[in-house]
């Protein structure tokens, strides 16, 4: 059987100034395409889920990926600006072990650090 590695990360978000959804649809992105990137670097041709939610209250909306290289598709939808929301990283990796695919998550979050990061919770 094939296995997956996985990891998942959640982090509160806060901004000083609210976030259209356009800008927040384009930082998770970036930060989508630096994971995928980092994952290409342990497999050029991984497959497997790396998804990113953001929350607040009253709307979500989802990111994802599912081989190297692809573009982020969208789920749910953002529709007004937000100050303040909750950002949970799930990757599942075919291939890679728990400790590459957390590596992969944890190496991009540190590069692209998202200013408005207050708080985080990893799980494990």
């Amino acid at each position: 059987m094939l296995k997956a590695g996985t990891a998942a990360r959640r982090r509160s978000l806060t901004w000083t100034s609210a976030q259209t959804p356009e800008q927040v649809r384009l930082q998770i992105e970036t930060l989508l395409r630096a994971i995928d990137a980092r994952l290409r670097a342990a497999a050029p041709d991984w497959v497997g889920h790396t998804k990113i939610l953001v929350a607040d209250d009253a709307q979500s909306a989802y990111g994802s990926i599912t081989a190297a290289g692809d573009a982020p598709q969208w789920a749910g939808r953002l529709s007004r600006p937000l100050r303040q929301a909750e950002m949970t990283i799930y990757a599942a990796i075919y291939g890679l072990n728990d400790a590459q695919v957390a590596q992969a998550v944890d190496q991009a979050l540190q590069a692209l650090p998202v200013e408005h990061l207050a708080a985080e919770r990893a799980e494990r």
